[in-house]
């Protein structure tokens, strides 16, 4: 997925060369009080910057966490970044790594028993 979206970019902008910054790492936290099963997996989301450093366009979801909101929150996020300027349209990938304790979480479990308690 990462390839061909890198290949799109570089035929919309029509620059075979376009500048590759290397994959950077941002943590998300999961902030839902249910646990998750299967729990989230790390998000890949790819976006180009513009010489001034604002976004080319939206980022684009390169990898599921498998879970529509927590990649919703991904993607809110790298497009809140403040971008360097450059000299040229960049591209930046970003894995996303969910910060899941499934520890913290209520499993469904404790959800059934304290409804069936009440």
């Amino acid at each position: 997925a990462r390839q061909g979206w890198l290949a799109e970019v570089q035929e919309q902008l029509n620059q075979p060369d376009l500048e590759v910054a290397e994959t950077l790492e941002i943590s998300l936290p999961y902030q839902g009080r249910v646990c998750l099963s299967p729990e989230p997996v790390d998000a890949l989301v790819g976006v180009w910057v513009k010489p001034d450093g604002t976004l080319g366009s939206d980022p684009v979801l390169l990898k599921s966490t498998g879970y529509s909101l927590l990649n919703q929150g991904a993607t809110d996020t790298i497009a809140a970044i403040e971008f360097p300027e450059g000299e040229a349209p960049t591209a930046y990938n970003f894995n996303v790594k969910v910060d899941y304790a499934d520890e913290s979480c209520l499993k469904r479990e404790q959800i059934l028993q304290q409804s069936e308690g009440n």
